[in-house]
């Protein structure tokens, strides 16, 4: 698994099953109530999908303790967390930093509620607002920041040359806007 080629190769590859999995869910869940076209399009797509599913299926299962054959959680089927060690002390930095915080944001916590009054027709609040949309997308820029340095350093994958100058932009802004 510490082979450049191979964890790429397993990344790309759970697209498959991601791919399928999420086409299930949609046919499951709305195949009932959306559009017929849509769900037909959906329905030919997750077909289309299932021999690559079948096939790549194999490779992202382990034996639990009870020797049970069991589905990966993930294309590495690591925590986060532990994927963020892996990658070293600014990937486990960038984890602690803002995934909490996102993972606060999408599990609808009371930290991420804590302004939803500022949300509210009688009592809007632009500056909490504002100042909240930047957060999430400060944060979210930041990963994908770092997610292009990993894929350029790690996995030497050959990004367009725009990539660098990304960089050194947003870490303009940073200084200049977040200090």
């Amino acid at each position: 698994m510490r082979n450049a080629e191979t964890r790429s190769a397993l990344f790309w590859g759970y697209a498959d099953i991601e791919a399928y999995g999420i086409s299930s869910s949609l046919l499951e869940w709305e195949g009932a109530t959306a559009h017929p076209m849509h769900v037909e399009k959906v329905r030919v797509f997750h077909k289309s999908i299932a021999e690559k599913y079948e096939n790549a299926k194999d490779t992202y299962t382990f034996i639990d303790k009870k020797e049970r054959r069991r589905a990966f959680s993930n294309w590495c089927n690591r925590s986060m967390s532990l994927q963020a060690q892996d990658c070293g002390p600014s990937f486990q930095r960038l984890y602690e930093l803002v995934y909490r915080q996102m993972s606060a944001y999408i599990h609808g916590t009371a930290w991420s509620l804590r302004r939803q009054v500022s949300y509210s027709r009688d009592h809007y609040d632009l500056k909490v607002i504002l100042n909240d949309v930047a957060s999430i997308i400060r944060t979210t820029t930041a990963v994908w920041a770092e997610w292009a340095k990993f894929c350029i350093e790690v996995l030497d994958w050959k990004l367009s040359e725009t990539i660098p100058e990304f960089i050194a932009r947003l870490e303009d802004l940073e200084r200049k806007h977040f200090l």
